[in-house]
């Protein structure tokens, strides 16, 4: 399923890459009731519904700087460091029930390309910068993710909202709104994903900036 739905994204991944993938999606589906990772109606679908999805945009990433902004139960920063090894990826998130899950998954997968940061993002003492890709998947609108990462973006980067539900043209409109209140060019476009076994296409707004 995960190498077959991988390929039907365009992304051709190695056989520890998705022995990864499913030992990520095993223990969400063993920690689950425990840390309130992901909703109990998606456990069924998890693969194409959280871990094909977070790697759907795998191809957009700018590297090496990465940072997965709200990530959860690592949604979607432990699938693209495990398609994008190439990468550095810092899991960004408040919760230290969740922090403690990725930290468990950074070890039992051995991903040595992961940095964990907790905290309020918004805080003076955020994680370091400058990233030359922010995600963001289930966090907030993209015009309220860029007003939170603009200042820790590099020159030529990147933002990646996952937006399936909030596409659009009132969405793009509003978010170069407040892009131009902070004085950045950027360049918007949306980018749809059909992932295997999904009745909806998918969409990630990238949010290129040019500076």
């Amino acid at each position: 399923m995960l190498a077959a739905g991988a390929r039907a994204l365009g992304l051709a991944l190695e056989p520890v890459q998705v022995a990864q993938l499913a030992r990520f999606a095993a223990l969400i589906r063993k920690w689950n009731k425990t840390f309130n990772l992901v909703s109990r109606k998606d456990i069924s679908r998890l693969l194409e519904r959280h871990i094909l999805d977070s790697i759907a945009p795998a191809g957009r990433i700018r590297g090496p700087a990465v940072m997965d902004l709200g990530s959860g139960a690592g949604l979607p920063g432990v699938p693209l460091a495990i398609v994008r090894p190439d990468i550095s990826m810092t899991l960004c998130d408040r919760s230290e029930r969740r922090m403690r899950f990725c930290r468990q998954v950074v070890r039992e997968l051995g991903l040595d390309n992961v940095v964990l940061w907790r905290g309020d993002f918004t805080a003076v003492d955020g994680p370091d910068g400058p990233f030359n890709t922010v995600v963001a998947r289930g966090v907030a609108t993209s015009t309220e993710v860029w007003d939170m990462v603009h200042l820790t973006l590099a020159r030529d980067a990147c933002v990646l909202v996952y937006a399936a539900t909030q596409a659009g043209d009132a969405m793009l409109s509003a978010t170069e709104t407040a892009a131009r209140r902070q004085q950045d060019e950027i360049r918007i476009s949306q980018h749809d994903f059909n992932i295997p076994k999904l009745d909806r296409t998918h969409s990630v707004l990238e949010i290129e900036v040019e500076r």
